[in-house]
Parts: C-alpha cells; structure tokens; sequence
C-alpha cells in the first residue's frame, strides 16, 4: 500500500502535521465574543477536565474536527444566538433541528466549574450542548459513553453519516486500515485499547479511556505509525506503531459521510451484536427517561446472555442502571414491580457466569444477596445490587475479552 505521509518528531504539535484545512477556514467565519470569549466555529486545541470523564465525546469531536466534512458541520453548528450568546444546532433523528442557545452568563458558569474542556471555547459549548440534549433525551450525562454515543454525537452535527464498528484486532480491523489509509482525511477515528501496554517505541496505551486517530506517516524504517489524540491535551500526538494499536485494540469506530455506494469498510457478527448491545443501552435510558415501564421491560425481555456484559458495561457503572430502573418503580410496596425491571438482568447475568464456567457458589451468594435487597418490603438499596452486579460482571468480561 502506498500513502502520502509526513515526516514529524516523537510528540507532535498541532500545526506540525499535514491535517484538513479547519484553522485555515476561520478566516472566511465570523467571530464573535460572549463576554471575554472568542468563538468561531472552529474547535481548536483543549484539554479534558480533570473532574469530568467524558474523552469519549472530547475524542468524537477531535476525530470529526480534522475532516473537511465533519469541521464544515461543526462551523454550521456553532452560531451567535442573537441575543449576546451562542447557540449549537442538532440534527434531530426526525429531521427536524434544535437549538440550544446559552447565554454569557451560562458560559461563564461553565468555565468557572472546572467541569468541561478548558483552552477552546467552541469546544466547551458543544460539551455543553450534549450535555443539555442527553441529560433531557436520555435521562444521562456524559460521564458514560460508548461508541454508540459517539456514533449519535456524530449524527447529531453531521448529516448523512455512517460509521462502521469493530471490535478488536482482527480481519476487518486490518481490511478497514487498509482502506482508510488510501484516504485517511475522509475518515474520523475513535479507538480504545484493551490493556495499559507500552508500545515498541516505548509509547504507552491506557485502557478505559477514548483516542482519536490525527494522521500516519511512515518512520525511518517504513514503518506505518499512527499520531493519536489525547483529548486530555489535544495539541499533543502519541506515536503509536500500527502494529502495536491493531494489536491492543478494544473499540474502533469509524465515522465517515454517506457515499450512497457500497461501503468497502466491514465489521463482523461478533462485532455488530456487540455494537447492537451498546445501542440497546442507549434506547433503555431514552425509555426510562420518559418514563416509558412497558418500553423498558420488554427491551429488558430482549436481552440475551450473549449480549448481557455488554449491554451493562456501557453504564458507567452498573450501579447507574440499577438507579435508573429503580426510579421508575420509585416508592414503599413497589417492591414486586422493581423486581419484575431488576430481576431479569440479574438472572442473565448470573446464567451468563455459568455459561463461562464461574463457580456455582460464588454466583449463588450474588444472586442471593441482590434478591435479599429486591424482596425488601419498604426500601431496596440499589447501591447494594450495585456492587455486587459490578463484582460478577468484572469476572464475566474479563473471560469474555481476554481474546479479543
């Protein structure tokens, strides 16, 4: 395979690397000011906050920024609200849009927290709009995301996007390279590793955590080297040996506009069910959020122990959803009803445990001590199941995963 590729030192600096051409566009946009703050519609270099564990959405936007299609819907989402503020625009799935429009007020309240991405302000608003639509949609903040987050951030500024998801290394990972690097700028790239590990160059990967994919080049020997984002400094690229990335990847992500022809990437059953589990978590916290029992429960009825782990690893925490099907049986003698939402999960969890060979009477004392707290006459303690459930389900995805 053949490829344009820059040559660049070990940590990157933004302007060192050939990218798609965002800074430059800022000259044709208008800037604005809300209060002391400069917006342009372009989001330049930040830093995650410290406080706040959204780099799956930090890295969204840096995957998408970089691309000429996904910088152009950015600009258009990002506008003056015509009252002193700053407005962003979704695209709602229905075809209509919204606009959620902050005032100077709002926005410095924002940066006072210490909650959000500090250096762009452009970035800080559409934090601050996701924020906003997911908390009202979804009944969730942005603490927890997946890429099936990510692909709907996506979607949400950006018309006509598909994105193709693989897990792990494998065929597909390899054919998707392949193809992305015969036109890297088309493509925005989300990736997680699977394990802390420190590459042949000496760079390290952390897992439980949200990259980007910047660029390639090729080094000295003419080896393909991947320049990943950090979203907790943006401005900085790791140097990451392809061979080393493929073979530590977790999720991947690929976000890229609709042809209308074939797509030449491919993911792989295993990797669309997972993806699909994601999705369902997704829906689940649309459901709950509208209070919709009848929506929840039959989603919950369609779980399986092939896609139980998954679908409850997307919470931040298993404790998150718990909380979450418990408020929607909220009050003293709902004990019957609460059991009806929690109980199937528990028990899927439980047979999937089995399915893997954990022992019977470990999973015996966690079901039992989460029926102890699902058969209380007045008050059930989610974060009691909580724990527990995050017990089993750290054993049951660690077998699952440890071949991918």
């Amino acid at each position: 395979m053949s490829f344009e590729v820059s040559k660049t030192s070990n940590i990157q600096s933004v302007n060192s690397v050939k990218k798609a051409n965002t800074s430059s566009k800022s000259d044709n946009n208008s800037i604005w000011y809300v209060g002391k703050y400069k917006f342009d519609g372009v989001v330049d270099a930040t830093n995650q906050s410290k406080k706040y564990g959204n780099c799956w959405f930090l890295t969204t936007i840096n995957a998408l920024r970089i691309t000429n299609w996904g910088s152009e819907a950015i600009n258009e989402a990002i506008k003056p609200d015509g009252n002193g503020g700053v407005a962003v625009t979704l695209n709602l799935p229905d075809g209509s849009q919204k606009a959620i429009a902050f005032s100077k007020s709002e926005v410095d309240k924002a940066y006072a927290s210490g909650n959000y991405s500090d250096g762009d302000p452009d970035m800080l608003v559409l934090e601050m709009a996701f924020e906003k639509y997911f908390k009202e949609t979804f009944g969730m903040n942005l603490h927890a995301g997946t890429p099936a987050e990510s692909s709907m951030v996506a979607r949400l500024l950006c018309k006509d996007v598909e994105n193709t998801y693989i897990l792990g290394d494998c065929d597909e990972a390899d054919l998707a390279f392949e193809e992305i690097l015969k036109k890297p700028d088309e493509y925005a790239i989300y990736c997680s590793f699977k394990t802390i590990n420190v590459c042949s160059n000496g760079t390290m990967m952390f897992s439980g955590h949200a990259y980007s994919i910047h660029s390639f080049e090729k080094d000295e020997n003419g080896e393909v080297i991947a320049l990943v984002s950090d979203p907790r400094k943006s401005e900085a690229f790791l140097k990451i040996p392809l061979k080393d990335l493929k073979a530590n990847l977790f999720h991947l992500n690929i976000m890229h506009k609709s042809s209308g022809g074939e797509n030449k990437l491919k993911t792989n059953e295993y990797s669309q069910k997972h993806f699909e589990a994601l999705q369902k978590s997704l829906l689940l916290s649309q459901l709950a959020a509208k209070g919709d029992k009848a929506g929840v429960k039959s989603l919950i009825n369609s779980l399986t122990t092939e896609n139980i782990s998954t679908f409850m690893s997307s919470f931040d925490e298993p404790v998150v959803l718990i909380k979450i099907l418990d408020g929607l049986e909220f009050g003293w003698g709902n004990g019957n009803a609460k059991k009806e939402l929690i109980k199937p999960i528990i028990d899927k969890l439980c047979d999937r445990a089995k399915e893997l060979g954990v022992s019977q009477e470990y999973i015996e004392e966690i079901k039992s001590r989460c029926y102890t707290e699902l058969d209380a006459m007045f008050y059930t303690d989610e974060k009691v199941i909580g724990e527990e459930i995050a017990r089993l389900l750290y054993i049951v995805s660690s077998i699952e995963y440890k071949d991918i």
